[in-house]
């Protein structure tokens, strides 16, 4: 009986071997069939990051030192983008806007006043060419009558020539016949008074030639003072006229840099009207928090919150993981304010990568969506994935391997 229980008991456990091996060998084709087949999410992982609100609370700011001049809200009261919420007032800015105003008035009667004496000079420069035409006409025709008048004069000065040896001759024979007492002295006396009387008008109408000549120069040379006083004052006023023309472009330059710094003032003062940019709440007053009524230029007036935030997440990933990013990647975060256990991850897409460090860090914008069952506030801290693609277990061995190897 002995023997045969050892037999059985070999042939027990030589079955038992057999179905050992083969579960194990099952066991190693079931898992290197895993290892091949099964596929994992190949990401980069996020250590840091922080909930930023794309609209997050706006601050309106004084825009100079002022005062109040009315106020149109009240805190925890809502409003539209475009509502008027305080009115400022800058009694500077109003006086300085009044002194420019009243400056360019005068400016510009100015302008207009050396416009009406530039048409005076205009005019009085054409009258003196008038009279340089008129003085030059005159002296035309005073020349010709005063050459006629020569021509007249030598014209009877050669006939009184041509008179004056006939009664030479005359007077001669005359002489010699009275001293012969041929000739009464009558006669002789007659001869001798024609004769001296036409002597005499011959000088006459030499002085007169010789008074046409000189009248003649003298026209030329008052013609040509009156040319030269004409030109004088035509110079003058050319002078006046260039001098009011300078004067003018520079009242028209002092001008337009009173235009332009009264078009500053007027933005200045359009500041004046606090406006609320987009819908929300008015959850800070300046009047509501301090007693004065005074302020000054950068003090916070107001603030609204934005009715409807949405939000983003800034996060820091590994520098090396960078050439693997694109935008449009799904990512999966992790809240540090809520459970993920209890209220699971927020699902978000990859939509921003920096092109370079900030604070040592490469960073990245994950677009989260517009609604969530998560009441979300800037600030948070959130880690998780970006999930760059589905990979086996094997691909995923060894591409850490590798990674192991090229960080050693």
């Amino acid at each position: 009986m002995e023997p045969s229980n050892n037999y059985n008991y070999s042939i027990r456990e030589h079955k038992f071997t057999i179905w050992f091996f083969r579960s194990l060998i099952f066991i190693t084709m079931m898992v290197l069939i895993l290892f091949f087949s099964i596929r994992i999410n190949d990401s980069v992982t996020i250590r840091e990051g922080e909930i930023i609100a794309n609209n997050p609370q706006i601050d309106l700011k004084a825009p100079f030192d002022g005062q109040f001049k009315a106020i149109l809200t009240r805190e925890g009261k809502s409003v539209s983008a475009g509502d008027t919420l305080i009115i400022l007032e800058n009694r500077e800015l109003v006086a300085q806007k009044s002194k420019i105003e009243h400056e360019l008035e005068y400016l510009k009667a100015r302008v207009q006043s050396i416009g009406g004496l530039q048409s005076a000079l205009n005019k009085k420069i054409s009258t003196y060419a008038s009279s340089n035409q008129i003085s030059s006409q005159k002296l035309e025709l005073d020349t010709k009558l005063l050459e006629s008048h020569l021509e007249m004069t030598a014209y009877q000065f050669e006939l009184m020539k041509g008179r004056l040896e006939s009664a030479k001759e005359k007077y001669e024979g005359d002489s010699i016949l009275f001293h012969k007492d041929m000739l009464s002295k009558y006669e002789f006396n007659d001869t001798r008074d024609a004769y001296l009387a036409l002597k005499e008008r011959i000088a006459q109408v030499e002085d007169e030639s010789m008074t046409y000549g000189s009248e003649k120069q003298l026209a030329k040379n008052a013609y040509q003072k009156m040319e030269n006083e004409l030109a004088l004052g035509r110079l003058e006023l050319e002078e006046s006229l260039n001098t009011l023309k300078q004067t003018k472009i520079e009242l028209q330059n002092q001008i337009r840099l009173a235009d332009a710094t009264k078009a500053q003032v007027d933005n200045d003062l359009d500041l004046q009207y606090i406006i609320a940019e987009e819908y929300g709440t008015v959850n800070f007053l300046f009047n509501t928090k301090l007693s004065s009524n005074l302020i000054q230029k950068g003090d916070l007036l107001a603030s609204i919150a934005p009715e409807t935030v949405n939000y983003y997440a800034k996060v820091t990933v590994p520098e090396r993981e960078l050439p693997y990013l694109v935008k449009g990647l799904p990512a999966r975060l992790k809240l540090d304010a809520f459970n993920q256990y209890q209220y699971g991850t927020l699902e978000g897409t990859l939509d921003f990568i920096a092109e370079r460090k900030e604070n040592e860090f490469f960073y990245a914008h994950i677009k989260l969506p517009e609604e969530t069952s998560l009441t979300l506030r800037s600030g948070y801290a959130v880690r998780g994935e970006i999930i760059l693609s589905r990979r086996s277990i094997y691909e995923m061995f060894v591409k850490k391997i590798f990674n192991k190897i090229d960080g050693s």
